[in-house]
């Protein structure tokens, strides 16, 4: 017997019933494994399911939104180039990013003037431990902006071909990212065969990429004319656009990728590659203009450091979502480097990247369904991206949770569509839950619909009035002796010990006491205590329960997760 059935709906959706053996089954670990869901989808590819319902074998239906389960647990593909500093150091920056990297692409090949293969700085060590982290190592192949040898590689493109597959064998390495720039549209041609042998002698289970350059512009001249998106999209197995240096060094002072240069390099590749072939690359670095410096890169973490050293004005520009710095060093100041030039006395302006403008960029990769993000370059960002990072990936774009000892928890509860954030940026972790909200969590949590009558005189109106109703019914909520509810109130730690307690039904046969603020003679002990009992409820280090302070939505994200 399947453990699935699918119900058509009126509108001609369908809703998917997945039916597990124990109410103990880690329902939401065993969905996020895709076993079921992965069945669905190759059995019944034209159909549209609209709601997921989970029949708990008590009987009890847990409704949750399909969108929840319809990507894999790791929604986007992310990959890191690798380029400055020791091995040591490379793997100390890859370490820190560690959860949220599939691929790193090292500097291990390079080109002879002639356009022959160098294997330069190869680290088996680097390499081991990149392996032994899941992470794989593709290194990038560059010309490093040299015309002449970019013309020579791609002239013998078979022949480096089959270079470049014998090296991945003979080190085991995960394949090839191809980065020849500046060649201009007279190579197109070549470039593009050079891709397809190295498909043809590269394994299939190798990765084959190729870097590209952003055109927003649609120019099919220059070295933007080089790359034929569509037939590069045929061998490779993903295009990662350098949708950066939008202004350059020696160019006009500006954004290094601002949103429309982003976007609109986006929507040039969707017309020749599908969107699962895509990857955006963002910037870890900034420019600088002034005195001396005409837009020379700078990493994102020495950005921080010239905002601190000369106490720098920043601000955000709005149109091209981009933060912006600006200061003036002075003959009394410290000595300053920047790519080994000291900053001259005067003016400067910095422009760069920081949390909110990566995170528009991570917007559009998820509003178009992308495959991923690529960088450059690990090591160059600024501290705590990679926490940021692998929210983005998954399209959560909640602040204020990075680092919250609840995170996990409110991802969950937030996938499952049992919680909802305050905004699309914000999930207001530390915000005191009202009752009103907790009758409609919990209403969730059951897969309870709201009742047409209003069962309190002070919820008429209410937004929560039909969840309320709906749940006193069930004598799951209750209120006052006066006949309200009191819905706007806010919910205690006791009151919602009371209303876990009737969902499920813990152990009442617990025996001694608990905490030093929950005394035999309140009304709220047996529950307190049977919670604590189940692991369910917590108390704090000093030993109270503090049963009448405010649950807080983070609370509330944690203790529903306990109740699977």
């Amino acid at each position: 017997m399947n453990n699935f059935t699918l119900k058509k709906n009126i509108d001609g959706s369908y809703t998917l019933f997945i039916y597990l053996t124990s109410f103990n089954v880690e329902f939401s670990d065993e969905l996020s494994d895709r076993e079921i869901m992965s069945r669905v989808r190759k059995k019944y590819k034209n159909i549209v399911i609209k709601t997921v319902k989970v029949v708990l074998a008590s009987g009890m239906v847990i409704s949750i939104p399909f969108s929840s389960l319809a990507k894999e647990d790791k929604d986007k593909f992310a990959m890191s180039y690798v380029y400055f500093g020791s091995v040591a150091t490379q793997v100390e920056n890859v370490k820190r990013s560690s959860k949220v990297l599939d691929v790193v692409s090292p500097s291990y090949f390079d080109l002879h003037s002639d356009g022959s293969l160098d294997v330069k700085n190869l680290s088996i060590d680097f390499i081991s431990q990149m392996k032994a982290q899941g992470i794989k190592v593709v290194p990038f192949l560059s010309n490093h902006w040299d015309k002449k040898t970019g013309n020579n590689a791609l002239d013998k493109g078979e022949y480096l071909a089959k270079e470049i597959a014998k090296v991945i064998e003979k080190y085991d390495l995960d394949g090839v990212n191809v980065d020849i720039e500046n060649v201009d549209h007279t190579y197109r041609e070549k470039y593009t065969n050079f891709i397809k042998y190295l498909r043809e002698y590269i394994p299939y289970d190798k990765e084959v990429s190729v870097a590209v350059a952003a055109n927003p512009y649609g120019w099919k001249n220059g070295w933007q004319g080089s790359y034929d998106y569509e037939k590069l999209g045929e061998y490779a197995d993903y295009l990662m656009i350098m949708t950066y240096d939008e202004h350059y060094e020696g160019g006009e002072e500006g954004p290094v990728a601002s949103i429309d240069f982003v976007r609109d390099s986006i929507e040039y590749a969707l017309e020749y590659v599908e969107p699962e072939k895509i990857v955006v690359g963002v910037p870890f670095f900034g420019r600088i203009w002034g005195e001396n410096l005409n837009g020379s890169g700078v990493s994102l973490n020495r950005v921080n450091e010239l905002i601190n050293t000369f106490n720098a004005k920043v601000y955000y520009d709005i149109d091209s979502h981009s933060p912006v710095a600006t200061f003036s060093v002075k003959s009394t100041d410290k000595p300053f480097y920047i790519n080994g030039k000291l900053l001259k006395n005067g003016n400067y302006v910095v422009w760069f990247e920081n949390n909110e403008s990566l995170r528009e960029k991570f917007k559009l990769i998820n509003q178009y369904d992308l495959k991923g993000v690529g960088n450059w370059s690990a090591g160059q960002e600024h501290s705590g991206i990679w926490d940021y990072y692998e929210l983005w990936l998954s399209g959560n774009y909640f602040n204020d949770i990075v680092g919250h000892y609840a995170k996990e928890d409110i991802l969950k509860v937030y996938a499952e569509g049992i919680m909802k954030g305050e905004n699309e940026d914000s999930f207001a972790p530390e915000k005191k839950l009202t009752r009103g909200q907790a009758a409609i969590i919990m209403a969730r949590v059951l897969g309870i619909s709201p009742a047409q009558s209003v069962m309190f005189s002070d919820t008429k109106g209410h937004y929560a009035a039909g969840y309320i109703t709906a749940l006193a019914q069930r004598n799951l909520m209750q209120g006052y002796s006066d006949g309200s509810f009191k819905p706007d109130r806010e919910m205690t730690r006791e009151e919602m010990a009371a209303v876990l307690s009737r969902i499920v039904e813990p152990d009442y046969h617990m025996g001694g006491q608990y905490y030093s603020d929950v005394k035999p003679d309140m009304w709220s002990y047996e529950e307190i205590s049977a919670l604590t009992k189940a692991g369910i409820m917590q108390g704090y280090f000093d030993g109270t329960f503090k049963p009448y302070k405010p649950v807080t939505r983070a609370e509330v994200a944690v203790v529903l997760n306990r109740l699977k």
